[in-house]
């Protein structure tokens, strides 16, 4: 093989020795090329100075030849560079290639004998004891189980199980107890094991460790019994007993009985009945209470099959997934893939179509209305301040006036207890059951307030129209059963600029936990409302006309700011379009 540039007759032999031990992999002649030009080259550049086919090989990543190899590296040199500048990064690259291939070749001879299992099994017992962030973790989470043992609730009733109101992450044992495998072998155990800084020691763990964990009646599978067992009582206070989790019959039984309840048609029907129905609160709220419905089949399932009693039957449950977890047991089939199927019921009402938080942006705002309908006479103008001389920069009269501000905790208690109006004549209100939906929310609200009822012709008007008789719960259960303006929403959401992770974190810590929100002022009949859908029907703030809305709106924002001690606050007034 023959070459034009006088460096590849110094680099032919080690670019040879490279390929022996690549094999041609592409993605480590990516890192080959990476290292001799100081910069990432993507894959189609590569295959094509190789003159290599992207899509040849099995998955679209095809193998290179010594020839490819050869042709590609001679393609990328300039004229000026010598076979000395780039020999001895390619013997690097090739001497790191194959200090991976010797530590794949020790990882895969591993064996973990019963012995050492046995003092892993111990030093993750005794880890975990010690661990000072598992510790408040544990204490946290045990101070809520106690919490509700000191309730005086039935201690039958799952909707009040903590794996309900705690949520069910409390229950999450094998995450817990996968963590802790990451540090349970010393320095010299791991350079033995073939493992590097960079490998992920977990994994490794745990399917080393497999084997002696899956024999029934076996000492390592009866110390990991006591270890996820010592867990879960230090978690919720609920005894359970590594002979509990090593009576495999019952556990069969469990697990069999389990999964006829939630399998029933009877089951699924109160489901569906329970998450369309926007009477019972939030997404959140009706999520809850079909939670407190699995828990309740899992614990009768537990105590049909003679395995425990009320919650320790849900702790069981926890218990033996973390088990298979460790064990690679694949939770399939039985009642953990019926549970499965009905959160993905869940998925599909709610989260399928999850709503992003808008910015509270004019330019933003006024794109969504344009799709939506909005009257071209009309759109969305910042209010650059609450001070007279700033709110008369806006075109007058508003028609509506948009706030946004930090969702806190305090405000959603006093939300919830508002004392609001009922059905107001003239005065179009609805709910907000979607979590993120308050900003499109808002918009519907100033619309369908228009001085002669909007008239965009568009979805705003339709959406009205068909909804024009109902109550505020009725609205927003018509809300999320639509699939356009879910898409419309969030294609705007993703042209805003505000990171709303970052904005929480901007206040003080444990202040709140901020989520943007947005609420409505619109007028009718001489007066001016307030219109949130966290709240039960809207709230009188004032009275006056289009002319006194923006002023009245300002008022109340103002007195809100000085008693929250908050700043943060974005007004949009709907007006005349200039």
């Amino acid at each position: 093989m023959s070459f034009v540039h006088p460096a590849m007759s110094g680099l032919k032999d080690p670019l040879e020795a490279f390929h022996d031990a690549s094999g041609g992999n592409l993605q480590e002649i990516a890192e080959l090329f990476a290292a001799m030009s100081g910069q990432f080259l993507p894959p189609e550049i590569i295959c094509q100075l190789m003159g290599l086919e992207l899509g040849e090989g099995d998955g679209g990543l095809p193998k290179a030849s010594k020839e490819q190899l050869l042709r590609g590296i001679e393609a990328a040199l300039d004229d000026g560079d010598t076979a000395e500048k780039y020999a001895p990064i390619i013997e690097a690259q090739t001497a790191g290639l194959e200090g991976r291939r010797e530590l794949a070749r020790r990882k895969d001879a591993y064996e973990v004998s019963e012995e050492f299992a046995l003092e892993i099994e111990q030093r993750l017992l005794d880890g975990m004891r010690a661990d000072e962030d598992l510790k408040k973790h544990n204490e946290a989470a045990r101070a809520g189980h106690d919490a509700w043992r000191d309730s005086g609730r039935d201690p039958k009733d799952s909707a009040a199980f903590p794996c309900v109101v705690m949520g069910p992450m409390v229950l999450a044992l094998d995450r817990v107890l996968a963590v802790a495998h990451g540090s349970v072998l010393t320095q010299a155990e791991r350079e033995t094991a073939g493992l590097s800084q960079q490998d992920d020691a977990v994994s490794f763990l745990l399917v080393k460790m497999r084997k002696h964990r899956a024999l029934v009646g076996g000492k390592v599978a009866r110390a990991q019994a006591e270890r996820v067992a010592w867990l879960a009582n230090a978690v919720t206070g609920t005894p359970i007993s590594a002979d509990a989790l090593g009576d495999h019959a019952a556990l069969a039984r469990m697990d069999a009985a389990t999964a006829r309840l939630v399998r029933e048609a009877a089951f699924h029907e109160r489901v569906g009945k329970v998450l369309g129905d926007v009477s019972i609160g939030t997404s959140d709220d009706r999520v809850r209470v079909v939670e407190g419905m699995l828990a309740g089949a899992v614990a009768a399932g537990a105590a049909e099959a003679g395995a425990a009693e009320g919650y320790a039957g849900c702790v069981l449950t926890a218990c033996v997934a973390a088990l298979d977890a460790e064990r690679g047991v694949a939770a399939e089939g039985g009642a953990a893939e019926a549970v499965r199927a009905v959160r993905r019921q869940i998925g599909d009402r709610f989260f399928r179509k999850k709503w992003l938080p808008l910015e509270s942006n004019p330019e933003i705002f006024n794109a969504l209305a344009g799709q939506l309908g909005m009257p071209p006479g009309v759109c969305f103008h910042e209010v650059f301040g609450l001070d007279a001389d700033l709110l008369a920069m806006v075109p007058s009269p508003a028609s509506a006036v948009l706030v946004c501000f930090p969702l806190t905790e305090s405000y959603k208690d006093k939300a919830a207890s508002a004392q609001a109006l009922g059905a107001v004549e003239g005065l179009y209100f609805m709910r907000q059951t979607i979590p993120n939906a308050c900003g499109t929310i808002a918009m519907i609200h100033a619309f369908a307030n228009l001085p002669g009822g909007g008239g965009g012709g568009g979805w705003l008007d339709d959406f009205v129209g068909a909804t024009k008789g109902m109550g505020g719960l009725e609205r927003a259960k018509a809300l999320e059963e639509d699939e356009s303006l879910a898409v419309a929403h969030n294609d705007m959401a993703k042209r805003g600029d505000t990171n709303v992770a970052a904005f929480s974190e901007s206040g003080p810590k444990g202040a709140f936990n901020a989520v943007l929100h947005f609420i409505c002022y619109a007028h009718a009949h001489g007066k001016i409302y307030e219109l949130d859908g966290l709240k039960q029907g809207p709230v009188q703030v004032g009275e006056g006309g289009p002319e006194d809305l923006l002023g009245v709106a300002a008022a109340v924002v103002s007195k809100y700011a000085q008693e929250a001690d908050e700043v943060r606050i974005n007004l949009m007034a709907l007006a005349p379009a200039q």
